[in-house]
Order: structure tokens, then C-alpha cells, then sequence
């Protein structure tokens, strides 16, 4: 069942709902409508890598494109610094309303491949983000960087741009004897923006050199509002380590995602050695404070790969993480997953640690071949989202839940995109996919503060379907669509003394109202409903009594 409460004490209130507890796992098939679908594209292949959500869910999209121009409807159309066919990639970001309407686009790049890896969006709705260009000039809101890595590799650049997409301030690796990238960019309450990335070589960001201890090694840069680059850290080994994705907290503390393959890799005074071979790979989770003090980090594997993508952090502060792995298994705390398909081919992982990094859950699904989880998103309510895409013939979730490949298809090259959400305990309450013929793939979720999700990846192919909603793209272009929250929303308003009169949406109208006086015995209501401006309207009698309202949902 699904439960939302709100408080009467006998006198006016208009309120949202209180919680009480987590929702109990519910039925496959109770998934929550598909509200709209948005493509983007052009002639060629564009790839977003992220989506965020502000304070007004109005969600942002980053990535790149290799178009000549990359439309995104509404008249918005962005052009490709090198305008033929077969051109490199320039990233970009865009803008889309609560509605899915596109409000403004930006490009930015130059002669090579250039690539906006994330976004992040603060309070004040300003916009960040970051990536790597390989052009020896990169164009971006007016201002034209140098690119100072030899070889055609890549140099780092952060930027911040102003609610209207004009450019406020970027920043750039200054000097590199081979390259620099951002990966993940977050933004905390104040405006500070912490960078993650990756680096080989010697590198200059506003005077401080980071040098790599031998291949690839992360690191973690905080600027504040005005762009002023406050501190820098790195870890990293003689082999490849890297760090796809960041959290923060409410506090500002940092939490950083990190796959490695050394030995004696250090994140402060805490220091680990993968378990296997240098061909292997074990994950990281490191909290960090506000001024870069590492707090606690923990790892997590086996002796095979395992490959970490996302991680997010709820309200209590716990850590929720999502990748894939390619061995026989793998142990988060207690908990061993273990894969049933053959080596190579990968499975995914989703689980939940608490404040100090102990596993406190961990889950898998699987199929026959290859399965990628790549992003996660924590609502309100602790539950959490992870999307990916599947190209087994069907993806378990667990014995209740099986999601099949639209192509039907054993070995197959063509995924399907699968969203899933988990309740705070691990259970799973409902999975679903896309249905197309070709590749489609999900890349990011983010969920905003009424826990609708958005997501965004790519498709191939006209009436690719998600839900009722329909795509009309051709090549590997641009998907963004948002699900309707599953919670009912819940407001009591006064109507006279011994009367209250309670609204939820009208698209909630499975939900019916109970009423208690001790949260532990309810009764159904009956009363006087109508529908008013979108909302259910229940009137009741309360004869001045005091309680508790909720509205129930069974399976």
C-alpha cells in the first residue's frame, strides 16, 4: 500500500503530508505515468551524460553532439563550431521548464573533441559545469581558452553560468605536460562548486600543480562563488584510478565515488591496495569536509572488476552507490552478490551505507549478457532510483521482477533503457523499461522535492515508447522524459468548526482517505467529493475530534 498523512489539530491548517515510516514494496506494474517525453538532435550522434533539477523542477541537460545543429524544439537550435558532417563533438547544455518545454541551449567548442561531462545547478538557479577539450582553442559564452595539453589531449574546464545561460565566469588547466578532464561537478549551499576529475602528467589549475604518481590518477578541486579555486587534492597509484561521480550532503561534507587499480592509493590518511591484479578494479566511497579533510573512506569489491557510476546521499546522511561488475561476485559488508552470467559479461549493483560508510544492503539484477547501471537519485523519502540500460534478453530484478529486451534477443548488441526504484529497506517496488527495436540506453536521474524523476539518455529509432509517450528521432539523438511521482499529496483546509475539507491530485484517485486518532487504528472516511482545479476534494465531518488523515493505496 502507499500512504501519505497529514495532521489535523482542530484548527485551520493547510498542509503538504508527514510521513510516517517508509512504503511498503508494491506490485510490478504500479509504475508511475510517463508526464512528457522531449527528444533533441540532429544528423549525427549526441550523448547527454547528465541531468539535474532546481527548486522550481526545471531540469538541465549536459553532454555533447556531433550534429551539424542539435534542435531542441521550440526554436532552439544549437550549432556544431565545425559545421559539416562527420564533425567532432562540442558540448552543450539545456534548459527544459517543469513542463518539458525547452528554454534556452548553449554550445561550447572548437576544431577537436570537446565534452561537457556534468551539470549542477544551486539554489539561486546558476548553473555549472564541467568537462575537457581537446581543441587548441575552446569557444565558450564569449570567452576563448587555450589549450595547453600536447598531443590533442584534453585540458579541464569548469564553468558558471547565470539563470539566463549567460556566462558568469570559467576556469581552466593552465599548463599540462599531457591532460587534465573534469568528470562530476556538485554545488553546495553557499555556491561553492567542488570538481572532480581525472589527470595524467603535471598539471596547473590557478597555480597549483597536481602531478600524477604514474597513470591516471583523481583529483578533487573546490572553487567558491566567484570562481576562485580554494583547495585542490588528488590520490591516486602507479595504475588507473578514476572517479566517475560526487554527492554532498546538507552540511557541505563531500562524498566521492572512486574506482582504482593500485596499490597504496591514499585519500588522506586512508589507504588501500586493490585485491586483485592491476587488471582489476575495487571501489572507493571517501567523505570529505568542507575543507577537504578526508573524514571516512571505505572500499568495496572483490578480486575481479567492479565498476562504480553514481552515488547519491539522502537526508540522514546515508550513501546510496550504483555501478556494474564483470567477476563472480562481490561483498558489500555482510552482503555477497554474485553473478550468474559467464566473465566478461557484467551485472549491476545497488547499495545503501550508512553515515559512516558501512554497507547496511546491497541488491543486484542480471541477465545473459551485458547490464549497466548508470546513475542513481534519492528522493525525499529515501527511496532511491537508478537507471541503466540492459542488453540480456531479460533483466531479474528479483523473483517477482523480470523486465524483457524489446528486441527479444540473446548476445544482443541493442539495449534496452530500465528505470527501478527501491524503498529505503532494498526492496524493490517496481522496474520498467523503454520499448524500441535499436540501441536505447539511460544515462542520469535526478528526482526533485515532490520525487518525480527525470531522466534523460539516448534512443535510435522513431516510436521508441516510454510509457504511452512516443519518440520521432531517427539517429542517436537526445531523450528526456519525466515520471510522475508516486506519492500522493495530501493539503486539509478549515471548512467551518466541525467540518475539513481534503484535496490530493486528481490523478490520484486510486488513493481514499482514512482518519485516526493514534496512527495505530484507521478508519475509511466517507464524505461529499468533488474535483476542483485539477485536485479531489473530500469534505468531512469531524465533529471536532482530533487525529491524524492519510490516504491509502493497496496493491
Amino acid at each position: 500500500m502507499k500512504l501519505s498523512f497529514a495532521l489535523y489539530r482542530g484548527f485551520v491548517l493547510v498542509l503538504p503530508w508527514i510521513v510516517l515510516g517508509g512504503l511498503s514494496a508494491r506490485s510490478q506494474g504500479a509504475v508511475p505515468d510517463f508526464l512528457w517525453l522531449q527528444t533533441a538532435g540532429g544528423s549525427s550522434v549526441e550523448v547527454p551524460r547528465r541531468v539535474v533539477v532546481d527548486n522550481e523542477s526545471s531540469s538541465y541537460v549536459a553532454g555533447s553532439f556531433a550534429s551539424t545543429n542539435l534542435s531542441f524544439g521550440s526554436g532552439i537550435v544549437v550549432s556544431n563550431s565545425v559545421r559539416t558532417v562527420g564533425a567532432p563533438n562540442d558540448a552543450f547544455i539545456a534548459k527544459y521548464n517543469s513542463n518539458g518545454v525547452p528554454v534556452w541551449a548553449r554550445a561550447f567548442g572548437g576544431g577537436s573533441e570537446d565534452v561537457a561531462s556534468d551539470v549542477a545547478v544551486d539554489a539561486q538557479r546558476n548553473v555549472y559545469v564541467t568537462g575537457s577539450f581537446s581543441s587548441t582553442s575552446f569557444l565558450i559564452g564569449g570567452v576563448t581558452l587555450t589549450n595547453y595539453a600536447p598531443g590533442g589531449n584534453g585540458s579541464l574546464f569548469v564553468a558558471k553560468f547565470n539563470p539566463g545561460g549567460n556566462l558568469l565566469w570559467v576556469r581552466a588547466s593552465e599548463q599540462s605536460t599531457f591532460s587534465m578532464s573534469g568528470s562530476a561537478i556538485v554545488v553546495d549551499a553557499s555556491g561553492n562548486s567542488y570538481v572532480t576529475g581525472n589527470f595524467i602528467g603535471t598539471n596547473s589549475i590557478s597555480g597549483t600543480n597536481l602531478v600524477s604518481q604514474g597513470s591516471t590518477d583523481i583529483m578533487l578541486l573546490k572553487y567558491d562563488a566567484n570562481g576562485n579555486l580554494t583547495w585542490a587534492r588528488q590520490s591516486g597509484g602507479t595504475g588507473l584510478e578514476g572517479i566517475p561521480a560526487a554527492a554532498l550532503d546538507k552540511a557541505g561534507n563531500l562524498y566521492l565515488l572512486a574506482n582504482i587499480r593500485s596499490t597504496n592509493v591514499a585519500f588522506g590518511g586512508f589507504v588501500f591496495s586493490i585485491q586483485g591484479t592491476d587488471d582489476d578494479q575495487d571501489l572507493i566511497v571517501a567523505k570529505y569536509n568542507p575543507a577537504g579533510t578526508v573524514l571516512w573512506a571505505r572500499q568495496y569489491g572483490s578480486t575481479n572488476i567492479e565498476d562504480g557510476s553514481s552515488i547519491a546521499v539522502d537526508g540522514s546522511n546515508n550513501v546510496f552507490i550504483t555501478g556494474n561488475f564483470s567477476g563472480g561476485s562481490v561483498t558489500f559488508g555482510g552482503t555477497t552478490l554474485v553473478k550468474s552470467n559467464a566473465f566478461p559479461f557484467s551485472a549491476l549493483f545497488t547499495a545503501k551505507l550508512d553515515t559512516l560508510g558501512n554497507a547496511l544492503w546491497a541488491k543486484t539484477a542480471q541477465g545473459d549478457f551485458v547490464d549497466f547501471s548508470q546513475s542513481i537519485a534519492v528522493d525525499f523519502a529515501g527511496n532511491s532510483y537508478i537507471v541503466g540500460g540492459f542488453q540480456s534478453s531479460t533483466l531479474r530484478f528479483d523473483a517477482a521482477v523480470t523486465l524483457t529486451n524489446s528486441t527479444q534477443a540473446v548476445f544482443n548488441t541493442e539495449a534496452d533503457a530500465f528505470v527501478a526504484k527501491y524503498d529505503p529497506a532494498g526492496n524493490l517496488l517496481w522496474a520498467a523499461r523503454n520499448s524500441g527495436v535499436l540501441d536505447e540506453r539511460a544515462f542520469s536521474v535526478a528526482v526533485d522535492s515532490t520525487a518525480n524523476a527525470y531522466i534523460t539518455g539516448w534512443t535510435q529509432g522513431t516510436n521508441v515508447m516510454f510509457g504511452n509517450l512516443a519518440t520521432t528521432n531517427v539517429t542517436s539523438d537526445i531523450f528526456l522524459t519525466k515520471l510522475d511521482t508516486d506519492f500522493a499529496w495530501l493539503q486539509i483546509s478549515r471548512l467551518n468548526p466541525s467540518s475539513v475539507v481534503l484535496s490530493w491530485p486528481a490523478t490520484k484517485s486510486a488513493f481514499s482517505p482514512q482518519f485516526s486518532t493514534n496512527l495505530l487504528t484507521w478508519t475509511n472516511l466517507t464524505g461529499i467529493t468533488g474535483t476542483n482545479n485539477g485536485q479531489i476534494q473530500f469534505t468531512n465531518t469531524t465533529a471536532g475530534a482530533k487525529g491524524f488523515f492519510r490516504l491509502k493505496k493497496a496493491n
